[in-house]
């Protein structure tokens, strides 16, 4: 139950067979690098290498064809035929020269969007103001002698201050007027003071032709940029740039990999970690090994478990990896976690709902497979103890089957809370074991005073048991009835939960009574999903009885009800059992901030 054991291993190597070493490293992916320091070594220093002279192009490119792959469809136009673009053989200097020329016709196609959506921008503006025009020759709207003005009528215009000006022509167009003035007077502000709306025709100016003509022109030009706009499209290859991009990190990875190694004048240092099984495997690398077994929590940590188990590793990575050093609990949270989830919801209708439900997110979302394995592992769970509980969708029977519990959640619910407590204790207690194993590398002393806490539930159980507390409630009863025998176990404990703890120790030891309560909530959730589904239950009962259109109102309930209590149901025993294993149960042996096993040459 702890993280794969690692070796520290230390590689030296000539300064001429570095790539191969590199090369090799990367592909059996089986060494986590460490950093080198800069450092002195009797007479010698061991420098921090160099990157290789193409870690710079290779960068660039790299930033392109991440750059380009986030925006990336999965259709191809580009200068560069499939074949070319599919050869999954390509070297990298090909690569680094297709990332380039994708990314110069990219800039380039960008470009050409951008003067043609300006010039579609114009020509829509002009046509808006010609459509306005009555037909005339647009190049006469303004000359050297003449100037000529658009104007709206509104609710306020005054007809007549077209007679108080000198006016050589004008033209009506519905509710537009074209007036057209002397260019040597300015009429703007008169018209504009008699409440006529004066439009801009700038945009026209410069323009041959007439109305029509321009607008059957626009109309053309536009089509032919809509047809460019569509040729220009970026529609890059998705499946390209993942090669390349891939295929560019191990480039850069392995060009950038002397930062990370120690470097004499004719030598080069290579340390890092690798799990112990898989030391032989660097017989045959052109370099002189040393393997030792890693001793510190510098260690990466390796999570190994069984298939089936490996699902919960992610809510154990949602809190924090285990130092090297540290018990893995990932395969009881696989035993534990699901029991609590069922032991909550417990309904096999709800059940077999969700199990449908994650088998389809398992199947349509292949990203979150793990987190989907592990609900439905729940459902399972959740199944078993409705068959315990006998019911279905919070009823005793269905389909005019009766089932029998074995354990009735609502009228026993005193043995419940009683075996809700039992469960807290033996989880608990689980932690605070699994707190000695980890402190027994400290020593057998800091072991014994890690135990101080199931000492001190011992005490305080004798405690409660001689004071009466635990009367007439099963299993509690077999406690011994001893005062003086808790006193002294719970002054020993005290005692050693100061010498580990200190301050902190002291402040915490009302939480042992806390955390046990908070189990209760594995009753409670589901007491609470149990009567929220008999209110629908009887509900619709009562609709049924009415008969006629009410049996759809009756139906209605039933399936908004249930889904309803079923979502909540799903929600409260996942966060809650989370809970229960994050607060209640890692805060007793559980330290974290473990660094993941990274191999060499693994890229996202």
């Amino acid at each position: 139950m702890r993280p794969e054991r690692m070796s520290e291993v230390t590689l030296l190597c000539k300064n001429e067979d570095v790539q191969e070493v590199v090369s090799r490293l990367i592909d059996l992916r089986i060494v986590h690098l460490r950093n080198h320091c800069k450092e002195t070594v009797g007479n010698t220093t061991l420098d921090i290498g160099t990157s290789l002279p193409e870690a710079s192009a290779i960068a660039e490119s790299l930033s392109m064809a991440r750059a380009l792959r986030s925006i990336a469809g999965r259709k191809t136009k580009l200068a560069l035929n499939d074949q070319q673009q599919k050869k999954p053989e390509l070297s990298v200097a090909a690569i680094l020269e297709q990332v380039r020329t994708i990314a110069q016709e990219h800039k380039k196609n960008q470009q050409e969007r951008e003067e043609l959506t300006k010039e579609l921008e114009t020509i829509e503006q002009q046509q808006k103001i010609l459509r306005l025009l009555p037909e005339i020759a647009v190049n006469a709207l303004r000359t050297k002698t003449t100037t000529s003005l658009l104007l709206k009528k509104t609710s306020k215009s005054d007809p007549s201050i077209l007679e108080k000006i000198d006016v050589l022509a004008t033209q009506q167009q519905g509710e537009y007027q074209l007036v057209v003035t002397r260019a040597e007077k300015d009429y703007t502000s008169t018209l504009i003071q008699s409440h006529y709306v004066l439009i801009d025709i700038s945009p026209l100016l410069g323009l041959q032709g007439t109305t029509s003509e321009l607008l059957e022109h626009h109309k053309n030009r536009s089509k032919e940029i809509e047809n460019r706009l569509a040729a220009t499209a970026d529609y890059l290859d998705r499946d390209f740039l993942d090669h390349a991009s891939k295929t560019l990190s191990l480039a850069l990875l392995k060009a950038q990999a002397p930062l990370r190694f120690g470097v004499t004048k004719h030598l080069t240092v290579i340390r890092g970690y690798i799990p112990t099984k898989h030391v032989n495997k660097l017989d045959g690398l052109p370099v002189l090994a040393d393997a030792t077994p890693a001793i510190d929590d510098y260690a990466p940590t390796l999570l190994s478990n069984p298939p089936v188990m490996r699902n919960f590793e992610s809510l154990l990575q949602l809190f924090s990896l285990p130092k090297y050093h540290e018990i893995d609990p990932t395969r009881l949270v696989a035993i534990t976690f699901p029991l609590f989830f069922g032991f909550m919801l417990g309904d096999i209708g709800y059940g077999f709902c969700a199990l449908l439900v994650f088998l389809l997110l398992r199947a349509w979302y292949p990203k979150i497979r793990s987190f989907a394995n592990i609900l439905i592992l729940s459902a399972i769970s959740t199944i078993f103890f409705g068959f315990l509980f006998g019911e279905v969708f919070a009823a005793e029977q269905f389909l005019g089957i009766h089932l029998t519990p074995l354990l009735h959640r609502t009228e026993d619910l005193g043995l419940m809370f009683v075996i809700a407590a039992c469960i807290g204790l033996a989880h608990l207690n689980l932690g605070f074991l699994l707190g000695i194993i980890n402190e027994s590398r400290n020593g057998l002393f800091f072991s014994l005073l890690k135990g101080s806490w199931i000492v001190l539930e011992c005490g305080l159980l004798i405690l409660g048991a001689s004071l009466g507390l635990f009367e007439g409630l099963p299993l509690f009863e077999l406690i011994p009835q001893d005062l003086m025998l808790s006193v002294t176990l719970i002054i020993v404990a005290i005692t050693g939960i100061i010498l580990i703890d200190g301050v902190r120790g002291m402040l915490e030891m009302p939480m042992v009574l806390s955390n046990t309560l908070s189990y209760l909530r594995l009753v409670a959730l589901g007491l609470a999903s149990v009567y929220l589904g008999f209110v629908v239950n009887s509900m619709a009962s009562d609709l049924f009885a009415l008969g006629g259109a009410w049996l759809a109102f009756g139906v209605a309930i039933l399936l908004v009800g249930h889904t309803i209590n079923l979502l909540l149901g799903l929600l409260g025993p996942f966060l809650h059992s989370m809970r229960l294993h994050y607060v209640e149960f890692f805060t007793k042996f559980y330290e974290g901030g473990g660094k993941p096993f990274v191999p060499f040459g693994e890229v996202a």
